[in-house]
């Protein structure tokens, strides 16, 4: 059962103007990663919807993150989404 995560706050990425400490996001993934490995993606999905209300989005394929309010592009990939809001 993963405690940690492997997203990493993104190289190109500006100030954090999200509404949550870099440490709470780093929990907020860490916890979303835990859901996912118990295949509970409706609390997975949940805290991926709470972290992009709050201004962070991450990148599943790349796996970054970044809270600097600028989302990723969205792009399709095997049918899934990178975790943004369209």
């Amino acid at each position: 059962k993963p405690s940690k995560h492997h997203y990493r706050p993104t190289s190109d990425g500006g100030p954090n103007v999200s509404q949550f400490f870099d440490d709470d996001i780093r929990d907020m993934l860490a916890e979303r990663s835990r859901a996912k490995y118990a295949r509970d993606f409706e609390t997975a999905d949940g805290i991926q919807a709470d972290l992009n209300s709050g201004g962070v989005f991450v990148h599943d394929v790349l796996k970054e993150w970044r809270a600097d309010g600028v989302p990723y592009p969205y792009t399709s990939r095997r049918g899934g989404s990178d975790g943004n809001v369209k």
